[in-house]
């Protein structure tokens, strides 16, 4: 029986799986945030609030945490933050997002567990002052 894919092609399969699928079904993937901040733009808004920061796993160098309401109900969700010119260290992201801090979220119609969560302009573009310096 001669099989249609050699198990060198599986096993390189295998670890693409792993290296971006795996880690987006978790949430913190940066493809799938990606994918689900472009689908997102004719989703409901609300207001959500920082719930935590914790480390990060992969690439990411921490992922906040925050909850919000729809219709008496609270959900949650996770925005995975990577080291830029904004967010040197997990500190840094403290300052700017500190527990309890306001951010805007949307939701899925019909599915409101379904979540992207956004950091506010003036911090994602650097207006926000975390560092005296270069």
């Amino acid at each position: 029986m001669k099989h249609w894919v050699d198990p060198f092609t599986v096993a390189i399969l295998i670890k693409v799986a792993k290296g971006l699928i795996l880690p987006a079904a978790g949430g913190g993937g940066w493809l799938t945030r990606k994918w689900l901040i472009s689908r997102s733009s004719q989703w409901a808004a609300t207001q959500g609030q920082v719930q935590g920061i914790l480390p990060g796993q992969e690439q990411a160098l921490c992922v906040v945490t925050y909850s919000y309401s729809v219709n008496g109900e609270y959900y949650s969700g996770e925005i995975p933050i990577f080291k830029n010119r904004v967010f040197r260290k997990q500190d840094d992201v403290r300052l700017a997002l500190p527990v309890g801090s306001r951010i805007d979220v949307r939701y899925a119609p019909g599915k409101p567990a379904r979540s992207v969560g956004f950091i506010p302009d003036m911090i994602r573009n650097g207006a926000f002052p975390l560092h005296s310096g270069v």
